[in-house]
């Protein structure tokens, strides 16, 4: 379950870099994704 929690987590810092992608554009979204990872 630790596990499952981790990875969702994870799901939820890359959720809104995706959405910042579409709205932004790869490049800045990029740049904001990375210190989340």
């Amino acid at each position: 379950m630790v596990f499952n929690k981790h990875r969702r987590t994870i799901e939820d810092r890359v959720a809104p870099c995706l959405r910042l992608d579409a709205a932004w554009g790869a490049a800045p979204a990029d740049l904001k994704c990375k210190p989340l990872h």
